[in-house]
């Protein structure tokens, strides 16, 4: 199916299919659409929708040419396809997702929440080398996409990188407790649900009580391009450039495992991660962080190396 057909009001995403939606190839690279100047309507889903059918959004690169991880672009889009599969394709209607009010609108009341900031501490020597690092790369690609000559995914780069620049803190993990992303709707980011909830959704979807082996099969199924180049990606979101998908799902590449012996669930930009481990013992492991350096200092690591060894088998290392 491709995304014409369900949503007619975007002529210029109209050939990018649903799998390539669900496997991040559908082009769409941009992580802030241009003309999005206010953080506000990034959280406003119908709004979101609105802006892109009015943007006439196209993707940077042809569809199925490049899997890159599509941030906040893989929630809207599938919410414009939903919403015409949904509503018999009616354009200007709002959005109506399938869930339930209630846990739309439910408040966390007295329960513990998580606090997404940390105090602010002076910088390292290699802090420092590696903010100067992020600069040189940045200004490098700028460099190549506007040389003469320069390639079309080099162009692309450069456009993906500009088009964050001022905005890379409206997806730090400290933004989701702004008011407009907490009470607002960014499908594919943001979730209401426990820890529990999620590992018991990916057991009973690895066990074929949601989808048939079939499906499931084809799910894990990687779409990664063959030949293409590594992504770039800003600072914020480095712990994609190497992520590889199937269908809705990431495969995860599992500390001491084969190259090919991969997990599948989801992991985050903020350390946190929701993981089927396969093996002789599987399991389904679930880590809340959301901290902007947890990849750099190793704890998403380290928990997934833990749980490999276990399903493997082997000894759990603290």
């Amino acid at each position: 199916s491709k995304l014409g057909e369900f949503w007619p009001s975007t002529p210029g995403l109209k050939d990018i299919t649903l799998e390539q939606i669900l496997s991040h190839t559908a082009g769409v690279l941009q992580v802030i659409p241009k003309g999005v100047a206010d953080m506000a309507i990034v959280g406003d889903l119908a709004g979101m929708l609105r802006h892109i059918e009015s943007s006439e959004w196209k993707p940077l690169l042809p569809p199925g040419a490049k899997q890159q991880y599509h941030h906040f672009t893989f929630g809207w889009l599938l919410a414009g396809l939903m919403r015409g599969a949904r509503q018999g394709i009616t354009p200007g209607l709002d959005v109506q997702l399938a869930m339930n009010k209630e846990v739309a609108t439910t408040s966390f009341g007295g329960q513990d929440v998580a606090d997404l900031t940390h105090a602010m501490n002076s910088s390292s020597i290699e802090e420092i080398a590696d903010m100067f690092e992020v600069v040189n790369g940045f200004l490098d690609n700028l460099r190549k996409g506007r040389a003469a000559g320069a390639t079309q995914e080099q162009k692309v780069n450069s456009e993906v990188l500009m088009g964050v620049h001022g905005f890379t803190h409206w997806f730090l993990p400290s933004a989701f407790e702004q008011p407009c992303y907490a009470k607002g709707l960014l499908p594919g980011v943001v979730g209401y649900s426990t820890a529990k909830d999620i590992a018991g959704l990916l057991l009973k979807a690895e066990q074929g009580k949601i989808l048939k082996s079939d499906t499931l099969k084809n799910m894990k199924r990687s779409r990664r391009c063959m030949g293409q180049d590594d992504a770039v990606l800003p600072r914020e979101l480095r712990s994609f450039i190497d992520s590889e998908w199937g269908l809705g799902a990431e495969l995860v590449a599992l500390p001491g495992r084969d190259k090919a012996d991969k997990g599948w669930g989801h992991t985050s930009s903020g350390g946190s991660f929701a993981v089927v481990v396969p093996g002789e013992r599987p399991l389904v492991v679930v880590l809340l962080l959301n901290r902007t350096d947890s990849w750099k200092r190793g704890v998403p690591q380290a928990v997934l190396k833990a749980a490999a060894d276990f399903a493997a088998c082997g000894a759990v290392k603290a």
